[in-house]
């Protein structure tokens, strides 16, 4: 029984770290980006799928500085963890999606580091999720602002 999802708002030099999707739907080209995460395995904490995570899909360590959002989708709760990378090589990930042929047919799964302005013009999914990144950083630096915002839901707990 899974425990749900952990996402990670990564950030490296002030920029998010997401991951392009590009797959054929229907016979179309969709293009799309996510944060990068995935599924809590059995016997995982939370932050332990994180670091897993970010390892297997950006090729980094990371220190998490809390959970920012709650996000439910199709059961799952998607805990989105603001995070900071502390080592490694971006974009050197070999978890499942680069390596697995069970994962063959599920597009391509391209690492990138990405502005505040980026998010803008792309359709981060899901949606709801990077207009609150968007709301909750104004000044552009989204690591200080957004740790700002922890202290806030810690201080209301």
């Amino acid at each position: 029984m899974r425990k749900g999802t952990v996402r990670g708002i990564i950030v490296k030099n002030n920029k998010l770290a997401v991951i392009k999707r590009i797959k054929e739907e229907k016979g179309k080209i969709r293009i799309y980006y996510v944060l990068p995460g995935g599924g809590v395995e059995e016997g995982e904490t939370l932050e332990q799928a994180m670091y897993r995570e970010a390892k297997e899909e950006l090729g980094v360590k990371i220190d998490i500085k809390g959970i920012l959002y709650k996000f439910v989708n199709m059961g799952d709760i998607n805990h989105f963890m603001l995070c900071e990378i502390t080592d490694g090589e971006f974009g050197t990930g070999t978890g499942p999606e680069f390596t697995s042929k069970e994962y063959s047919n599920r597009g391509q799964y391209i690492p990138m580091l990405i502005s505040r302005d980026d998010m803008l013009d792309i359709d981060l999914v899901p949606n709801t999720i990077r207009d609150k990144i968007l709301h909750d950083t104004i000044n552009n630096n989204i690591l200080k602002e957004l740790s700002e915002v922890i202290k806030v839901i810690e201080e209301e707990s």
